[in-house]
């Protein structure tokens, strides 16, 4: 119970968590306890205002409270990568790449293209995806050598331009930083060439929910690990 849920509502009256809300809790799910010595235990998150999260302990308030947090969920970035993973299949094998938008070492151009040509090939039959995020650079040279556009989805922002020629666009992030941060949570497998702090930053947050981060060492910068 405490792993399929992605907001969890509870009248625990205490000040710990038990059963399925603890395991909501230790996965990073939300959870809105209704009762005030429970909230000091947990961590309001981000989207939820502090008068919605004192709110929630207020018997005439915490309904319609619930119902406000609720909807607006649906516009987090967990909530939106959640639908991405639906559209793709969660049988489905996402594969995110990762590096520097300027290459900073020579060879590295060719090492992205060698790597494109053998996951594409290697791939033929399966329901491995790639996803960029639509910029130039590393990710752009590894699109370019899919030769079916099924297999490449390129996340953007609103306003965002993307040169590439391969793959589909999907225009569901409202800026950068939520960008990247919805990439970080779509993915399986993550592989990254050269790098700055941002590539860091979303392979970190990759690495933390489990997910596999594949650091090409020999590129340097932010995948020397």
């Amino acid at each position: 119970f405490g792993w399929i849920g992605d907001i969890y509502i509870t009248m625990e009256d205490g000040q710990s968590l038990s059963g399925g809300a603890a395991t909501a809790k230790a996965r990073n799910a939300v959870v809105l306890p209704l009762c005030g010595q429970l909230q000091d235990a947990l961590c309001k998150p981000e989207f939820v205002t502090d008068l919605q999260w004192s709110s929630l302990s207020d018997p005439e308030h915490s309904v319609a409270v619930v119902l406000e947090i609720v909807k607006e969920y649906q516009h987090t970035p967990a909530a939106i990568a959640k639908r991405l993973r639906s559209e793709l299949g969660h049988a489905s094998t996402v594969v995110c790449m990762m590096g520097g938008q300027t290459l900073s070492r020579a060879g590295t151009e060719q090492l992205v293209k060698a790597i494109a040509a053998k996951l594409f090939e290697g791939v033929v039959g399966s329901t491995a995806v790639f996803v960029t995020e639509g910029i130039p650079g590393v990710q752009k040279i590894f699109a370019e050598q899919c030769h079916d556009h099924s297999r490449v989805l390129n996340l953007l922002h609103t306003g965002q331009s993307c040169g590439y020629q391969r793959g589909t666009h999907r225009i569901l992030c409202k800026d950068e930083s939520e960008r990247q941060e919805v990439f970080g949570l779509i993915g399986d497998i993550y592989i990254t060439l050269e790098g700055s702090v941002g590539v860091g930053r979303v392979a970190t947050a990759a690495h933390k929910r489990g997910a596999a981060v594949l650091p090409v060492l020999r590129t340097g910068l932010a995948s020397t690990g």
